[in-house]
């Protein structure tokens, strides 16, 4: 049976994106790097929001653009999920969720 094929990740096109950046790199150079491998609108747009710096190699640019993996948080929750608290409306025979 064959495996399907896998989607490339957040990661992987971030990593495509900037393949060809010559290292020490400021912001700016990994953004063209990026328009010029015509990267997909997400990646750009998240090299775009890069803080302007120099960066010594392709692992500082994924630590800068890449979200931090999500740590347990205290109580127990351990999902690093903000809480969320619903409250039911009723009025005039109708119900909606604020």
């Amino acid at each position: 049976m064959a495996t399907p094929p896998r989607h490339p990740t957040v990661r992987d096109r971030l990593i495509a994106a900037i393949v060809g950046v010559e290292f020490p790199a400021e912001r700016w150079q990994v953004v063209a790097c990026a328009a010029a491998e015509r990267a997909d609108v997400i990646t750009c747009s998240r090299l775009a929001r890069l803080p302007c710096r120099t960066y010594a190699d392709i692992a500082e640019v994924l630590e800068a653009a890449l979200p931090p993996a999500r740590s347990p948080t205290p109580g127990g929750r351990g999902t690093g999920a903000p809480a969320t608290s619903f409250r039911v409306i009723r009025g005039r025979g109708r119900s909606s969720i604020a």
